[in-house]
């Protein structure tokens, strides 16, 4: 007799084309496809089997291995197996009926990147604080230990960075939230980062910053690689609980604003992305998923990389075109927000209080459009009075806004005056 696992997938996908074919069945008709059963048909769609260049005997690898990356994707392909045999347990849960009735959706919150560049203070209260009255929320955090951090533009980084470590954040986070420790599940895994991920020459090729070699193009692949352990933890965190309904993903350097309040119609059977910084793809630094795509969205953008990587025809080597290209393979609907309903930017530590921040304030990390900047005059001085040094030849200088004799006193004036002075030198600067 076949596994289970391995009988379910042409069930799934035989219902699949019974739904897609017929449409959603009436309750009269004696059959209801339900949130979470979406949910599984998507995961039907996207598993297909690893492809015939991985089968081979296991042993040490020669060097012409290391070179095509087989070790690493050997890696890969057997955590997304023990993914797949995890979620395979909780499937009964969730063709059943998903959630109890009456009870809150479910909503996974994923934080990658280092320790060193963390910061969880606007998170807290910005992000998971403003939706715990909506959600039952669940914190997991892939951050890198190491102190040495790491900067595409080093010279943004002003120093003087809290020296986190797994057990602080953790504590920071159950003594903010004492009230939900027996609701809210925390996994903060500070695993080392891959050393060597695999390089793609064709990839690399066309890096929008070739010449820094394959140490940025190592950055975009252990970025994607820590998307699969988020998504490992919360399938592990699934089986002693309801489903999910919604995941966030955010980067450790990124700062929620002000409230974000996230409602079940922004992301319904879509994933949610800023209409900012794609650079000609889609921003990959945060996102609103739908369960019914998180998948996808997880484990996809690395598996297509390591493994089918010419079916994407990039044109650009850069995160947001292969993530545009991933999501777009697997006709996942996209949404692009606008920027005062997902107000996240690159932020930097100034000190070690872990609320004293800066912005990175050039094209690549704000956005050099105005549009891509709150319509709030008081948030637009938040982010212009909190500003790193500028490095940036393409950088916006902050006299382009307030004249040289502006002072950081006077960023945080309310009054309408200082407002109508913001208009007018933005609208100047936009005509030049």
């Amino acid at each position: 007799m076949l596994p289970a696992r391995v009988v379910r997938r042409p069930l799934l996908l035989a219902f699949f084309v019974i739904v897609e074919r017929f449409g959603e069945l009436r309750p009269s008709q004696g059959v209801t496809l339900t949130y979470h059963n979406k949910q599984l048909l998507h995961m039907a769609r996207v598993d297909f089997p690893p492809p015939p260049a991985t089968q081979r005997q296991r042993g040490r690898p020669s060097p012409e291995d290391d070179d095509n990356g087989t070790a690493v994707k050997e890696q890969l392909l057997a955590q997304l197996e023990t993914i797949r045999a995890t979620r395979a347990e909780t499937q009964s849960t969730f063709a059943a009926g998903g959630r109890p009735v009456g009870s809150k959706p479910r909503m996974g919150i994923c934080t990658t990147g280092q320790m060193g560049r963390f910061e969880l203070t606007s998170k807290m209260e910005n992000l998971i604080a403003i939706n715990l009255e909506r959600y039952v929320i669940d914190v997991v955090l892939v951050l890198a230990p190491t102190m040495k951090t790491r900067f595409s533009n080093p010279q943004t980084d002003p120093g003087g960075r809290r020296q986190w470590s797994a057990e602080s954040i953790r504590s920071h986070i159950l003594r903010r939230f004492r009230t939900h420790r027996n609701d809210m599940q925390i996994v903060v895994d500070d695993s080392a980062q891959q050393e060597r991920p695999y390089v793609n020459q064709e990839y690399k090729a066309i890096s929008k910053k070739a010449n820094l070699g394959g140490s940025r193009v190592e950055s975009h692949v252990r970025q994607w690689l820590a998307l699969v352990r988020c998504w490992q933890h919360f399938s592990n965190l699934e089986r002693h609980g309801p489903a999910y309904d919604v995941f966030v993903k955010v980067r450790d350097d990124s700062f929620v604003l002000k409230w974000w309040p996230i409602k079940e119609s922004d992301y319904k059977n879509r994933v949610v992305i800023s209409e900012c910084l794609g650079f000609g793809g889609y921003n990959d630094k945060v996102a609103v998923v739908d369960a019914m795509y998180a998948e996808t969205y997880f484990t996809r953008p690395i598996y297509e990389y390591y493994f089918h990587y010419a079916t994407l025809r990039l044109s650009r080597g850069t995160p947001e075109s292969l993530l545009r290209a991933v999501l777009s393979k697997y006709l996942v609907k996209v949404k692009r927000a606008k920027v005062d309903s997902m107000p996240i930017f690159t932020n930097r530590l100034e000190r070690t209080s872990n609320t004293s921040v800066c912005f990175v304030f050039d094209s690549f990390k704000l956005g050099r459009n105005p549009a891509c900047w709150p319509k709030s005059c008081l948030l637009r001085q938040q982010l212009f009075c909190a500003k790193c040094p500028l490095i940036n030849p393409l950088a916006i200088n902050l006299t382009d806004y307030f004249g040289s004799s502006h002072s950081r006193e006077e960023c945080h004036d309310p009054n309408e005056a200082a407002c109508k002075l913001l208009r007018r030198r933005l609208r100047r600067h936009q005509t030049h």
